[in-house]
């Protein structure tokens, strides 16, 4: 019941709404109103008018070893006066990047001078002769500028790789590239020989390559912010050689007998690399000038040489040995 009385509510509100509009009062007001909008419009395209435009700026041809002073302008500002119907049409999407190469402006004066006057020409293309420039901004630009110096470096980890329970590394890291590029000034460049990694957290139980950020030293540019790094990962065993004992920097007529004459080396070596590492890979050696300086100890601490790196957790047994002297 209610629905309906509001259906007709709307009804007769929009009959007498209907009414009004067909009244002369208010034909007479619509014509009136769209005849001053007419003749206002046909006035304001023959007026003279402004128009204020930005445009981004592009620069190519910038060498990679200039650094600039001061930071080249980003936006070129001018404001344009013409007709109000040639003004209209400015309003659209006319003006494009303006692209500025400055190949041939780094000189050996160190100072960099762009007019953009003269580059505001392409624009001009683009306008109606009769279109004025009346500002321009900026119309000028220059920069003192420093020439940078290129030195590349090699890239080494900042933190010993962490390995899961029972597994070695059974090869080097490798990182790709090795050697980076850096740019900056010569007091800068001089100072670095090496650039660090990101510290590496992760576990590794395989073998494994990831990207791993360079830590930029403060002052420079570098040619890339990353490097692949591969940690060459697998698991290890125990081995154990026997070795006998060197005498070394022995006097003339003079023998040194050692008790044992021979040691036992534990040590831990990754699958890879178990057949190729034997006793010959290491020499057990008593020095006879530890004795010169120890006179009064009866025994000597082995010092032990191998060849391969790819060996851990290396123990002697015994790590001393009593030792004769005999003339």
């Amino acid at each position: 019941m209610k629905s309906k009385r509001f259906l007709c509510h709307i009804k007769r509100l929009g009959n007498k709404v209907a009414t009004f509009l067909k009244s002369r009062e208010v034909v007479t007001f619509l014509f009136f109103f769209v005849l001053a909008f007419f003749l206002w419009y046909m006035y304001s395209m023959g007026t003279q008018r402004e128009i204020t435009r930005r445009i981004p700026i592009s620069y190519i041809g910038i060498p990679d070893n200039v650094q600039l002073e001061k930071e080249l302008p980003q936006e070129l500002k001018f404001v344009l006066k013409d007709e109000g119907k040639i003004i209209w049409s400015y309003q659209k999407s006319l003006f494009d990047t303006l692209k500025i190469d400055l190949t041939n402006h780094f000189d050996q004066n160190d100072a960099l001078e762009i007019k953009f006057e003269e580059h505001f020409q392409k624009i001009l293309t683009l306008l109606s002769p009769t279109t004025k420039v009346i500002e321009l901004n900026p119309s000028y630009f220059t920069s003192k500028y420093i020439r940078l110096y290129s030195k590349s470096v090699p890239v080494v980890t900042s933190n010993v790789i962490k390995l899961a329970p029972q597994h070695v590394m059974y090869d080097t890291i490798a990182i790709s590239p090795k050697f980076i590029s850096l740019l900056g000034t010569k007091e800068s460049v001089d100072t670095i020989s090496y650039l660090y990694l990101e510290p590496i957290t992760e576990t590794f139980d395989k073998t494994k390559t990831i990207a791993v950020n360079i830590q930029k030293p403060q002052g420079v540019n570098i040619s890339r912010p990353s490097v692949n790094v591969t940690i060459p990962v697998e698991m290890c065993t125990e081995k154990e050689v026997i070795v006998p004992i060197t005498v070394e920097n022995l006097p003339q007529n003079t023998k040194v007998r050692t008790f044992p004459s021979e040691i036992k080396i534990r040590f831990s070596v990754g699958l890879s690399h178990y057949n190729s590492v034997t006793e010959s890979t290491f020499r057990a050696i008593f020095d006879y000038n530890d004795i010169l300086l120890n006179p009064n100890k009866s025994t000597a601490t082995l010092q032990l040489d191998y060849t391969s790196g790819y060996i851990f957790n290396i123990q002697l047994h015994p790590a001393e040995v009593e030792y004769i002297i005999e003339n």
